[in-house]
């Protein structure tokens, strides 16, 4: 049976294609877990088409579904040499922010991504409070008293964290991991992060604990998803049972910038793009997936 509408059939066979992937399984499923325990989420896909073909047709899917996004959608890679890039930063108004990985494969429009290719053999990814609450258990946090207090205040008025400001407005860093090693409950270092960036004039919408990868073992983090400067950057952390606060003093996910720091360039996501043979879809064919969303 042809269950294609008049405008489907009309449609050109890459933009039938993606807007067969946004009624797929794979989509449709990883939008019902972002109503569960979820904080964040990775979901991972082959493409041939352009991002910025992809990044129009998100910004109408959730417009179409009463959920605009509330911010900007950034584009990074996470290092010089990564095969991956992503569409970093999809925040739905109701929803988690979650981060769309995608991998360069010529022929295929969208579509999952293999297992095998993915972060931890998995597609799609969640983190929410069971996941964190399990990963903080493991820590014997140290009670932060009064001079403990001061001395996590002095980190914010040192040369890293003055760096980590100062990285953040580089136009050329979309994102940053600011890598310290603390002893204490890091919603103490949230609090504290957030009055020095207040004392800077900076707002935030909301902070998401998370934990990340760093060559197979997970480290902490926390998400600052900054409204005045529209940016998104992270503090990692890293359990050390006698050190109270200090900068990371070994690279974590990159050995090819500062010392405590992870950085991802905008200009290396140019260069990976331009390298490989992405479609641009015409405003026809982007039209044309977004009626399919009514």
């Amino acid at each position: 049976m042809n269950t294609h509408s008049p405008d489907t059939d009309a449609m050109t066979a890459h933009a039938r294609a993606v807007a067969d992937y946004f009624a797929s399984d794979h989509w449709t499923g990883f939008l019902a877990d972002l109503e569960g325990d979820v904080w964040h989420s990775h979901i991972y896909a082959d493409t041939c088409i352009h991002p910025d073909s992809l990044n129009a047709i998100f910004e109408a899917y959730f417009a179409r579904r009463g959920q605009p996004l509330l911010r900007r959608i950034d584009y990074l890679t996470p290092s010089a040499t990564a095969e991956v890039a992503a569409l970093h930063n999809i925040h739905p108004d109701g929803l988690p922010h979650f981060d769309l990985f995608f991998r360069y494969k010529a022929g295929c429009t969208l579509a999952p991504m293999d297992h095998d290719r993915a972060q931890d053999g998995q597609n799609i990814l969640h983190w929410g409070k069971a996941v964190l609450d399990e990963f903080h258990q493991q820590f014997p946090f140290k009670i932060v008293g009064v001079e403990e207090e001061a001395e996590i205040r002095r980190y914010f008025r040192s040369r890293h964290w003055k760096q980590t400001l100062n990285m953040i407005m580089d136009p050329d860093i979309i994102h940053l991991h600011c890598n310290l090693v603390i002893n204490f409950d890091p919603k103490i270092l949230e609090l504290i992060a957030r009055e020095a960036l207040a004392a800077q004039g900076w707002t935030i919408d909301k902070v998401v604990p998370n934990i990340f990868s760093v060559h197979g073992t997970y480290k902490g983090k926390l998400v600052f998803l900054g409204t005045h400067p529209e940016r998104v950057y992270d503090i990692g952390w890293e359990f050390g049972a006698d050190t109270l606060i200090a900068p990371a003093d070994r690279h974590w996910s990159r050995d090819d910038v500062p010392l405590g720091f992870d950085l991802c360039f905008t200009s290396e996501f140019d260069r990976l793009i331009a390298s490989q043979d992405f479609i641009r879809l015409s405003d026809d064919e982007i039209a044309s997936v977004v009626r399919t969303f009514d």
